[in-house]
C-alpha cells in the first residue's frame, strides 16, 4: 500500500499544511469526509483513498492532484532507498516510452544503446535490476504516475538526499540563480559543465528552462560522478533530453560555460575555495564563462590573515595578469535553506579579447526583491557585464570600474550609486551659490576651496565604517521593552527612544520607563550619549541624533555612537551619518554607504551643520507662528472680536514711495 503522511498531500494538492487539518476537520461529517488515517500508522493516510477524495471534490490547487498521489506517496520514499537502481529504471522506462516489466531484452539493449555513458546505465546491472520484478513493478507505476519515467524521475531527484545539504538553495534563491545561469547559456556558445553538487543543482534546474532548440550540450566532469544523488541527477537530465559528453581539457573546456557553486565554504576553507576558482579561471579563454556561488563573507566581504592572501592571489598574480572578473555581486539574504544567516555572493569570470577593455561590475543585490521582474534584469546585467556591452545598457544596482585598477586595490565592493566625477571647482560654485540665497551666513568664517584631488572619493562601505580595527563607529543594540514598560511617568523614570520616535511618530520623552523596572528588565542596557544616532534599519530605514543623551533604546532600535580616533584621516558625524541612513534604499545595512569627511575638516563641517540646524529651527518657529496668526485673525474676523479695514493711502509726496493698497489695513478690537 502506498501512503501519504500531511506534508504530502499538501505539497500534492499545493497548498500549506494547515490546510489539510481544515479539510480533515470541516468534512468530517459531510457526504465526503477526508479519509481516515490507516490504523496503526501515525497520521498516514492511503494514498488511493486521498486520491479519491481530491477526484470527487476538486479541493486544492493541483488539478492533477488525483493522478500525482502516486508521485507524492511512499512509492518515491522506495525508490529513494535504492537511488541508484530505481533511477536506472526510470531512465530506461524514460528511453523506451514503456513500462519495463516483461519487455523483451532486445527492446532493453535498444535503450541501454542509447545512454551517453556506460556508468549511467551498465548493462549487467540493468540486467540484474529486471529480475527484480517487484521494484520494476514499483517503477513502473512511479514513472505512469508521473506521466514518465523522465517526469518521475526528476521528481525523485529533488526529493532524495544530496549528502551535501549544505549546498541547497531556498526556491527564491534557485530561481535567482538558475535565471542567470540560463541567460548566460543562452550567449555562451561552448558547452555548460557544472561543478562541485551545488553547480550540478543550478544546472538540473536552469535546463528546465530552455526550450528544446536552446538546450546546450553538457560535459560531464569525472568527480561528479562518485555519489548515487550525482549519477541519478545526470540521469535526470539525459531522461528530458540533454545531450552528455565526458568532459576533458583544452579547447571544449575553454570556451564553455562552468557553474560552480560551493556555498559551504568557510574561513578555513580560504585557501582551497580560492585554488578551485582560480584553476576556474585559468580552463577558459575569450568566450568562456564561468559562473561561481560562494559565501559573500569569501567572495565579498573584508578578509585579513591568510584568507586575504588567498583571494588576492586568485586575482592578482604578478605585474600582468588579473582575473577576468566581469560581475561580483552580493546576493539577497535568505538563499540558502539550512543556512541560517549565511548570505551568498557571486563573481562571473570572463576573459576579454586581446586589445579589448576590461570593465568589473559591482553590484549589490542584498536588498533584491527576488521577483521575476528583477530576477531578469539581473540576468540580462551579467550578460552585458560579460559581453563588453558595458557602455551600452542600463545596469540596475551596478557600477562599472576598469579591473586592473580596482582589482590591484582588492576592492570586492563598491558603493553602486556613487556620483559622477565632476569639473573641479563646480562644487564651490553651488555651495557659495546657495550660501548667497540663505540669510543666515552658514559659511562666512570658513575658508572653503575647491580641491586639488584628481581622485573623487568614494562613500564608505558600512561594515568597513562600523567594524574592523578601522572602524570610525560602533553600534549598540536596543533592548527589548515591553509597551507595558513604557508608560511609566513621573520622577525616577527614564525616556525611551524606539521606532516610532525614531520615524517621528512619537515625540522623544512622551514614553518613559520606570529605572527599577529597566534595572530588572535589562539590566544590561546602556544609555544614549550627546552625539549618538538612534537608527531603525526594518522597513524603510531611519535615523535621528540624540543631542541630550540618557536615554534608553528600543529594540529593534539601535545606537551608532562616532568615534574621534586620532589615528585616522577621517571622522564619521552624526548629523551627516544620520541623514545618510534616511538615504539607503534597502534594509540590509551591509549594503549602506556613509560619508565620511577628512578629520582636518570635520570641525568646519560640524559649525556649518549647527547653523544650518539653528536657521532650519529659526524658520520653522517662523513658520509657526505664521500658521497661528494665520488661524488667529481668521478666528477673530469670523467670531466678531475683530474688525478689519484695508487703510486709503496717503497722498505721495516728492519721492515718496506709497504702500500699495492691498498691503495697508487697518485693525480694530
Amino acid at each position: 500500500m502506498d501512503t501519504l503522511s500531511m506534508q504530502d498531500i499538501a505539497d500534492l494538492a499545493e497548498v500549506a499544511r494547515p490546510v489539510v487539518t481544515v479539510w480533515r476537520g470541516r468534512y468530517a461529517a459531510s457526504d465526503l469526509p477526508f479519509p481516515e488515517p490507516i490504523p496503526g500508522a501515525h497520521l498516514r493516510f492511503d494514498a488511493s483513498d486521498v486520491a479519491d477524495w481530491f477526484r470527487a471534490t476538486g479541493r486544492g490547487n493541483n488539478p492533477h492532484a488525483a493522478d500525482d498521489a502516486a508521485i507524492h506517496s511512499s512509492l518515491l520514499d522506495t525508490a529513494a532507498s535504492r537511488l541508484d537502481d530505481a533511477s536506472m529504471l526510470l531512465l530506461l522506462n524514460a528511453k523506451l516510452g514503456e513500462p519495463l516489466n516483461g519487455l523483451a531484452m532486445d527492446t532493453v539493449l535498444q535503450g541501454i544503446d542509447t545512454a551517453c555513458f556506460d556508468a549511467l546505465m551498465p548493462l549487467e546491472v540493468i540486467g540484474e535490476l529486471l529480475d527484480d520484478e517487484p521494484f520494476v513493478n514499483a517503477m513502473d507505476r512511479l514513472a505512469e504516475a508521473g506521466f514518465g519515467g523522465g517526469r518521475a524521475l526528476a521528481r525523485l531527484v529533488g526529493r532524495a538526499p544530496t549528502l551535501d545539504d549544505a549546498e541547497m538553495l531556498t526556491r527564491s534563491g534557485a530561481d535567482l540563480l538558475q535565471a542567470v545561469a540560463a541567460e548566460l547559456a543562452r550567449d555562451t556558445p561552448g558547452l555548460l559543465v557544472p561543478q562541485r553538487t551545488g553547480g550540478l543543482m543550478l544546472v538540473g534546474g536552469a535546463f528546465a528552462r530552455f526550450t528544446e532548440a536552446e538546450r546546450p550540450a553538457l560535459a560531464v566532469v569525472d568527480d561528479l560522478l562518485d555519489t548515487a544523488w550525482q549519477r541519478s541527477a545526470w540521469r535526470g537530465l539525459e531522461a528530458v533530453g540533454a545531450e552528455l559528453h565526458q568532459a576533458g581539457e583544452g579547447d571544449a573546456l575553454s570556451t564553455a560555460l562552468i557553474v560552480g557553486q560551493w556555498a559551504a565554504a568557510g574561513a578555513d576553507d580560504s585557501e582551497a575555495f580560492f585554488d578551485w576558482v582560480g584553476e576556474l579561471a585559468m580552463e577558459l579563454a575569450p568566450g568562456g564563462r564561468a559562473l561561481i556561488v560562494g559565501p559573500a563573507a569569501l567572495l565579498v566581504d573584508s578578509l585579513e590573515g591568510p584568507a586575504w592572501r588567498h583571494r588576492f592571489e586568485a586575482l592578482v598574480r604578478g605585474d600582468h595578469y588579473i582575473a577576468p572578473l566581469r560581475y561580483v555581486a552580493r546576493l539577497p539574504k535568505g538563499m540558502c535553506r539550512g543556512g541560517g544567516r549565511r548570505r551568498l555572493a557571486m563573481w562571473v569570470l570572463a576573459p576579454a579579447y586581446p586589445g579589448t577593455p576590461q570593465w568589473t561590475t559591482y553590484a549589490d543585490h542584498s536588498d533584491h526583491a527576488l521577483n521575476t521582474a528583477e530576477i531578469d534584469a539581473m540576468a540580462a546585467d551579467v550578460v552585458a557585464a560579460v559581453s563588453g556591452r558595458v557602455g551600452k545598457h542600463s545596469f540596475l544596482r551596478s557600477a562599472a570600474r576598469d579591473s586592473a585598477a580596482v582589482l590591484r586595490r582588492h576592492q570586492l565592493a563598491w558603493p553602486v550609486s556613487e556620483p559622477d566625477i565632476e569639473v573641479k571647482g563646480a562644487a564651490l560654485s553651488r555651495v557659495w551659490e546657495l550660501a548667497s540665497q540663505c540669510a543666515a551666513r552658514v559659511i562666512d568664517d570658513i575658508d572653503l576651496a575647491a580641491s586639488t584631488d584628481d581622485q573623487l572619493r568614494v562613500p564608505m562601505p558600512w561594515p568597513s565604517a562600523v567594524s574592523g580595527t578601522g572602524r570610525l563607529a560602533r553600534v549598540l543594540k536596543g533592548v527589548r521593552l515591553s509597551a507595558e514598560d513604557c508608560r511609566a511617568s513621573g520622577a525616577g523614570t527614564v525616556a525611551v527612544i524606539g521606532p516610532d520616535e525614531v520615524r517621528g511618530e512619537i515625540p522623544v520623552g512622551v514614553r518613559r520607563i520606570d529605572r527599577l523596572t529597566l534595572e530588572s528588565t535589562a539590566p544590561r542596557a546602556r544609555f544614549t550619549e550627546p552625539g549618538d544616532v538612534v537608527f531603525v534599519p526594518t522597513g524603510v530605514p531611519r535615523a535621528i541624533v540624540d543631542d541630550v543623551g540618557g536615554h534608553v533604546v528600543q529594540a529593534p532600535a539601535r545606537i551608532v555612537r562616532c568615534m574621534d580616533r586620532r589615528d585616522s584621516r577621517f571622522r564619521l558625524l552624526p548629523l551627516v551619518l544620520a541623514a545618510d541612513i534616511c538615504a539607503q534604499r534597502g534594509t540590509d545595512p551591509t549594503s549602506w554607504t556613509v560619508r565620511a569627511v577628512p578629520a582636518d575638516a570635520s570641525s568646519a563641517l560640524a559649525l556649518s551643520l549647527r547653523r544650518c540646524a539653528e536657521r532650519r529651527a529659526a524658520l520653522r518657529a517662523e513658520l509657526s507662528a505664521l500658521d497661528a496668526l494665520e488661524n488667529e485673525l481668521a478666528n477673530g474676523l469670523a467670531a466678531g472680536t475683530l474688525t478689519a479695514q484695508i487703510k486709503e493711502p496717503n497722498t505721495p509726496g516728492v519721492g515718496a514711495h506709497p504702500r500699495k493698497k492691498e498691503d495697508s489695513a487697518v485693525w480694530r478690537r
